[in-house]
């Protein structure tokens, strides 16, 4: 899904393939991809320029909580000395009024990679 996101106009299977190459095989992708689209999480589209070609996009509920916590990571990110609490906060309230399991542990992932990344560039 953060590939997804970092694409928000949407991206193609081989294109998203090129950039996860040597971190999930094809065959793993288009299960994930599959299981994306069974929960409503994403949306699959025809190319207007070539009609064998699927165009991936989030749906808008899972963009406006991606930006909506990018908010929480910049300032985060900017000031973590003072800000960490505050983005952890941000974080669990999000967890806990998600109802839905898969975004649940998307919110997990996300916040562990963030953390992660500003314990190492401190």
């Amino acid at each position: 899904m953060d590939e997804l996101s970092n694409n928000m106009d949407g991206v193609s299977f081989n294109r998203l393939a090129s950039i996860l190459h040597g971190k999930i095989s094809r065959v793993t992708l288009i299960r994930e991809l599959n299981r994306l689209k069974e929960n409503n999480l994403i949306s699959v589209e025809r190319d207007n320029f070539h009609r064998q070609k699927k165009i991936f996009k989030l749906n808008s509920r899972i963009i406006n909580l991606i930006k909506e916590m990018r908010v929480h990571e910049e300032m985060a990110l900017g000031d973590p000395v003072n800000r960490f609490s505050t983005l952890f906060q941000e974080y669990f309230r999000k967890i806990r009024e998600t109802k839905d399991e898969f975004i649940k542990s998307y919110l997990k992932i996300r916040l562990s990679r963030l953390v992660t990344s500003i314990i190492y560039n401190f």
